[in-house]
């Protein structure tokens, strides 16, 4: 064999879950090859004469991800590594990747995945250009880089109603965004929308929004039929899904939501009812328990309301009436 000139790390694996789940063991699995990987290849090239020595680490590691506190924790410490060989005169990189569309780990997202987080405005790269990215650093003096796809405007807009981290202050700013089109994707400020609607209307504004939250969480399209009596985990819901959907909510209705909303109220009526009568205290006409017949009623007295008063008056008398006949034939 000819003499080892350059390593490239790319090993890894997954074991997602939110950090009340965790367990050691669980660290253990996805810190092994990384860490412990990375930091063999380190030692025992210490004294050859290497070109390159690559570590394929992860955009977990600088902008965070749901479920994955075990997985950004292992591509931090193979960003240290790096830095600390340039330290010692060692050639180091470490990139800090997004998703491929074709390769990795990414790849085997299924389209709803893929939806959620398009939501997010990040995106897979064509491995062409991720490649392309590769020997483009390769040639560089860099230590750490990340590379992805992302429409950082976008994705600033999941800390609405929260500071932004200083990191995407500075990739991205709204003022170079229309104000028209930030304010179009912030979230509705839906406790104003229900103080301000008719009592009649607010049960159905609060399931059509949880309705809108959950299909968005779960990566479904707008179109798909979500009955409000379903339980969501019929539907793919789990507990990362669940706590974005309550950090959706919680911040659409200005006040704090337990980590276990969509496990105590496992449908979308469930839910619309908790946040109307015990976050709310909505004053409802139509009554909760009758949340899912609530498109009928308003349907009925819309209808009514665009009637004249002699047509509702001669409709009101024909009712009566036939009342009064169906009585007496009883009788």
């Amino acid at each position: 064999m000819p003499p080892l000139r350059g390593i490239v790390h790319a090993a890894g694996v997954l074991d997602d879950g939110v950090l009340i789940q965790q367990e050691w063991a669980r660290f253990a699995r996805v810190m092994s090859p990384k860490i412990a990987g990375s930091w063999n290849l380190h030692r025992l090239t210490m004294g050859l004469p290497l070109d390159f020595f690559v570590l394929f680490s992860s955009a977990a590691s600088v902008l965070g991800s749901a479920g994955q506190a075990n997985y950004a924790a292992a591509n931090a410490f193979m960003d240290a590594l790096a830095h600390e060989r340039r330290r010692q005169g060692l050639p180091a990189l470490s990139i800090n990747w997004g998703a491929w569309k074709t390769a990795g780990m990414a790849a085997a997202l299924d389209a709803r995945d893929q939806r959620r987080w398009a939501e997010k405005g990040l995106s897979a790269m064509e491995p062409e250009a991720g490649l392309g990215a590769l020997q483009q650093l390769l040639g560089s003096v860099h230590t750490q880089v990340a590379v992805l796809p992302m429409d950082w405007r976008r994705y600033r807009e999941q800390f609405a109603g929260a500071s932004v981290p200083p990191f995407l202050s500075r990739v991205a700013d709204d003022r170079e965004t229309p104000a028209e089109t930030v304010a179009s994707r912030r979230p509705r400020r839906l406790r104003l929308e229900l103080e301000r609607a008719a009592p009649r209307k607010r049960m159905n504004l609060l399931l059509d929004y949880v309705r809108e939250q959950a299909l968005t969480v779960l990566g479904l399209p707008p179109t798909y039929s979500l009955d409000a009596q379903q339980g969501l985990r019929d539907v793919g819901l789990d507990s990362l899904l669940a706590l974005e959907l309550r950090n959706r909510l919680q911040s659409a209705v200005d006040h704090p939501l337990p980590a276990t909303l969509a496990f105590d109220f496992p449908t979308v009526a469930d839910m619309a009812r908790y946040l109307a009568e015990d976050v709310l205290s909505l004053e409802l006409a139509v009554p909760s328990q009758a949340a899912s017949a609530a498109p009928v009623v308003e349907t009925a007295l819309d209808e009514i309301d665009q009637l004249s008063d002699e047509m509702a008056e001669a409709l009101l008398s024909a009712e009566l009436s036939g009342a009064r006949l169906g009585s007496g034939k009883q009788s």
